[in-house]
């Protein structure tokens, strides 16, 4: 059996952190379970834990993208199907 998908994710995110210094992690409670506390150990100042507020998780997300950097917003899977189904845009 391979290694789970969240795990490679955690990985990933951090490699990718190298490589692209404008990328952000905008985190919704979800860090342990999505492994991006990775990211938030090596790139602290590049980690952003909104809570359990995913509304203005979106908020923080289009403000970071308007003034520049890359953001990986880590939502509930719930959510983020509510927002596809609702506003393509963000797809």
């Amino acid at each position: 059996m391979g290694k789970a998908t969240r795990a490679s994710f955690g990985e990933a995110i951090v490699e990718l952190g190298a490589q692209y210094k404008n990328i952000v992690v905008i985190d919704a409670d979800l860090g342990k379970s999505v492994k991006s506390e990775k990211f938030m150990a090596e790139y602290p100042k590049r980690y952003f834990q909104c809570g359990i507020a995913e509304a203005n998780m979106i908020s923080t997300a289009a403000g970071l993208a308007l003034s520049g950097p890359i953001q990986h917003q880590k939502l509930s899977s719930l959510l983020n199907l509510q927002l596809l189904l609702h506003n393509p845009a963000y797809v």
